[in-house]
């Protein structure tokens, strides 16, 4: 082939085609050239303009490996066929472009990388995504079974290594990497390339970088942060691209543009890291053209003022913003009729907790009323005007794509609480209020200080805050993460934002292990479940009424979906009403700020925090902190919460919220309980496994009068209570007993001391379920009864069963903790670890078989056999049955 190439370098035998490339290539466009050549055979290379200073002294040094024939030495008019490399641009082909017009005159074939943009008519296209032409070429090399030279595999992989840089760039592909272990396997010298590629800066190339690292400046265009620099060279720098790309890497830079003025021409050249910019589309405006995250161009005819100020147009235009109105915007959900009093809007901010809001005439927004206004015409005995009389008419409406800096300019710039999203005040999808996009503001700037934890599992700033997305990688199922991001796709085409909530992203920042999957949805919860249920199959759930859906997957997973609401109390300890509300209204109603947290799911930002209330900084504190002062006047039951949650975590109620309780128990909040709610408390408090700590606290903030006046545990009672917690622990990891009433067991112990009547009023306060009851009604009593037989009587095993049999775990579990005797608490435990079970191996048929009569008497004959097997006298069904008969003789 070589041969046949070198001929028609020296004579042009008839058909001629014809490989070449763009101006100024590179080595991954020679690379594709010689594959085009091994492709095509009998066709002759040409390059339309200058190669690269490294493409030319490598081919000068392997003058054998990519035989060409000089641009104007081509006769233009004995080709015959194309066949471009690395481009489909016409204009980027020189003189060559002559033989193509008009538009098919002769065959053109192109093999391109790159995104399309205005391919020629009629021209057979070889294209795929790589991160290299090489790639592409090698794959279609090793697709037609074509062998290779080590020589030429070396200078293909130097093709690859140079245009992914050295397979690192954010454009590399799977099918990069095996094109590359391909060519290695052919030989090629991976110590060349990388020999080849790591050549130094020319002294020109040194200024031009300290030039651009002067005057390279950050623009914030879109919500994004662009790298640009505009500087003049003194003389024309080759491989300016190098010295960019150096810019970059050192600076880190995800996003840069440089426009570089060499002799007659300035030369654009753009950088891109994410998926927001597509470099190539910003060439393209000025004529040139590349891939995603590289491209060039070339410009003439401008000064660099003018070249800058267009450039930064069509970033503008090219830039995907990364946040728009739309993904900021909640849906409106409060808002008041202009013939509403001042009164009635004033009820509707007090009840929804919000400042300000859309005043509607019919379909339209016509302006606001916030409080300010609202107060002062309450001051001013205006409470029964109407509320179109105050409004304010300073509202404004954005367009859904409307990006950060327009609703920044026109949010802020005019001090608005809110501003509106839609396409004109009669047709509105949404509000962005001025709290809302300040906390955009803080957690963009927080994003930007971000770093790896120690433990690589997530992302902190100075601040502590978090992306989760590796951690939720880390520690969720896979099955978890394909559901939530499924979840997140579905909420992001019907546009209703959805959050993973609650405990599981608490204990994904304490790294501990939850696997409920608790998820808001701002918008219809059921439609999105049922949305998801069709893509993932399972059985689902829907609660219309309360805007809930469950939806039970066939592996087991369960996903629960709420609408996000907002809640009013009424009065004091009673149930909350719903209404619609957004995250930030839904959190709020949460108990805890270290509740109060969400993870968002819809792909923009999927895995980002949301913290309104500074939950991750009491997480890392160790602190248990309410969102607001009137939290446990609202609901008193946080209070115990509030212990039980400081129990589990080994965390302290925080100084402020602990006043709050000591506050609430002043106002007797807790007397308004139901007795079911309290009930409910109780035993989740009192079920912890360091119950004793809560008991502790419990009492440090006066709770335990809550149950009962007289709830006073002296040191003694307490020292019966970690026994009660000793036993509790050794009976749970014996048994794992699933039915066992541990919470009966500490209120038992802590309330001994109790007089019956004291006792009683317990419980009817609390109305105990059946069970609970039964145990705790006479347990005293009951508890005396055991520990007296058993002190009365030899510790055999049968008078041990005897003594115990019939009591439920519960009250021989309170006997262990109350008795002081050492001997009582070993017989308790040997019966319920050894004893308790044990059966005769006979039964009343055996007996019926050897003559007795049915009646008492086989419940005596069945008893003795029992004895007799516990105290080892008889093991077999024959001694048994003949120690129940001989008991029944001697009766």
């Amino acid at each position: 082939m070589r041969g046949l190439c070198a001929a028609a370098a020296r004579a042009y035998p008839c058909p001629v085609i014809l490989v070449t490339t763009h101006e100024t290539a590179d080595f991954d466009c020679a690379a594709g050239v010689l594959a085009a050549l091994l492709l095509h055979p009998g066709a002759v290379a040409s390059f339309p303009g200058a190669k690269s200073s490294a493409v030319k002294a490598y081919l000068e040094a392997e003058p054998d490996l990519l035989p060409e024939t000089r641009s104007r030495d081509v006769d233009l008019g004995a080709v015959t066929a194309i066949v471009l490399v690395d481009t489909t641009s016409l204009e980027r082909i020189g003189r060559f472009q002559e033989v193509l017009v008009p538009p098919g005159r002769v065959p053109l074939t192109c093999y391109d990388h790159h995104p399309p943009a205005g391919d020629p008519p009629g021209a057979v296209i070889h294209r795929r995504p790589t991160g290299a032409v090489s790639t592409l070429m090698t794959t279609m090399l090793k697709e037609r079974g074509l062998e290779i030279t080590p020589g030429q595999a070396t200078f293909l992989a130097l093709g690859i290594y140079e245009d992914t840089g050295s397979l690192l760039h954010a454009g590399t592909t799977a099918e990069d990497l095996r094109a590359a272990a391909w060519l290695v396997d052919r030989g090629a010298d991976l110590g060349r390339v990388a020999r080849t590629l790591a050549r130094g800066l020319t002294p020109d190339q040194v200024d031009l970088y300290h030039a651009i690292l002067h005057d390279a400046r950050p623009y914030r265009i879109r919500g994004q942060e662009v790298v640009v620099a505009a500087v003049a060279a003194e003389r024309f720098v080759p491989e300016a691209s190098v010295v960019v790309q150096l810019y970059v890497q050192a600076t880190a830079a995800e996003r840069m543009a440089a426009l570089i003025r060499m002799e007659d021409r300035i030369v654009l050249i753009v950088r891109s890291r994410t998926a927001d910019l597509n470099a190539s589309r910003v060439a393209a405006a000025f004529g040139g053209g590349g891939h995603p995250p590289a491209a060039s161009a070339v410009l003439r005819g401008v000064t660099l003022i003018e070249a800058k100020e267009a450039l930064l147009v069509a970033l503008r235009d090219t830039l995907v913003p990364s946040v728009r109105a739309a993904d900021l915007a909640h849906p409106i959900l409060h808002t008041v009729a202009a013939r509403s009093t001042v009164d009635e809007a004033v009820g509707i901010m007090n009840r929804y907790r919000i400042n300000a809001l859309p005043v509607r005439d019919g379909a339209r927004v016509i302006g606001a009323l916030t409080r300010q206004i609202a107060d002062s015409a309450l001051h001013h005995g205006l409470g029964s005007r109407a509320v179109r009389d105050l409004v304010s008419a300073e509202i404004d409406v954005v367009p859904p794509e409307a990006d950060v800096e327009t609703i920044e300019r026109r949010l802020l710039s005019r001090n608005l609480r809110f501003i509106l999203v839609g396409d004109g005040p009669g047709r509105i999808t949404g509000i962005v209020t001025r709290t809302s996009f300040l906390r955009h503001l803080y957690e963009r700037e927080a994003a930007a200080r971000q770093v790896p934890d120690a433990e690589g599992r997530g992302w902190r700033d100075e601040d502590g805050g978090f992306d989760l997305a590796p951690m939720m990688q880390r520690r969720l199922t896979p099955r978890a993460m394909a559901v939530l991001r499924s979840l997140g796709d579905l909420a992001s085409e019907r546009g209703t934002p959805a959050y993973l909530v609650g405990g599981v992203v608490r204990d994904l920042l304490l790294k501990r292990e939850n696997r409920d999957l608790d998820v808001v949805v701002e918008g219809d919860a059921g439609a999105l479940a049922s949305a998801l249920a069709g893509r993932l199959g399972g059985r689902l759930r829907t609660h219309e009424a309360f805007q809930t859906a469950a939806l039970f997957l066939d592996d087991g997973l369960r996903i629960d979906l709420a609408a996000a609401r907002t809640e009013h109390y009424r009065r004091p300890a009673a149930l909350p009403e719903v209404a619609p509300g957004g995250l930030r209204q839904d959190l709020f109603r949460r108990d805890f700020t270290i509740n109060a947290l969400a993870v968002r799911l819809t792909p923009s930002g999927f895995g980002r925090l949301a913290d309104f209330f500074g939950g991750r900084k009491d997480l890392v504190d160790g602190k248990i902190r309410v969102l607001h002062g009137l939290s446990f006047i609202e609901d008193p039951t946080r209070a115990l919460r509030a212990v039980r949650f400081a129990v589990r975590l080994d965390f302290e109620i925080a100084r402020e919220t602990a006043h709050l309780i000591r506050v609430a128990h002043r106002e007797k909040v807790f007397d308004r309980l139901s007795p079911l709610r309290l009930r409910r408390e109780v035993e989740q408090t009192l079920s912890e496994k360091r119950a004793v700590r809560a008991v502790e606290m419990m009492k440090q903030f006066g709770l335990l009068r809550v149950l009962h006046p007289d709830l006073d545990p002296s040191r003694r009672t307490f020292a019966r209570l970690e026994r009660a917690e000793e036993v509790l622990g050794w009976y749970r990891l014996l048994y794992r007993d699933e039915t066992l009433l541990g919470w009966t067991v500490i209120l038992g112990v802590l309330a001994e001391d109790l007089s019956s009547t004291a006792r009683r009023e317990m419980l009817a306060r609390l109305r105990p379920g059946r069970d609970a009851k039964r145990i705790l009604a006479d347990a005293p009593e009951r508890v005396r009864r055991v520990v007296s037989r058993l002190a009365r009587c030899s510790h055999t095993p049968s008078r041990i069963h005897e003594a115990c049999r019939g009591e439920p775990p519960e009250t021989l579990l309170m006997a262990m903790a109350l008795t002081g005797r050492e001997e009582t608490r070993k017989a308790v435990s040997d019966y319920l670890s050894r004893l308790r079970d044990v059966r005769p191996d006979i039964d009343g048929r055996d007996l019926l078989r050897a003559g007795v009569r049915q009646g008492p008497r086989i419940a005596v004959g069945l008893q003795a056999a029992l004895h007799a097997k516990l105290d080892g006298k008889a093991q077999g069904r024959e001694g048994q049955l003949a120690a129940a008969l001989a008991a029944l003789g001697s009766a």
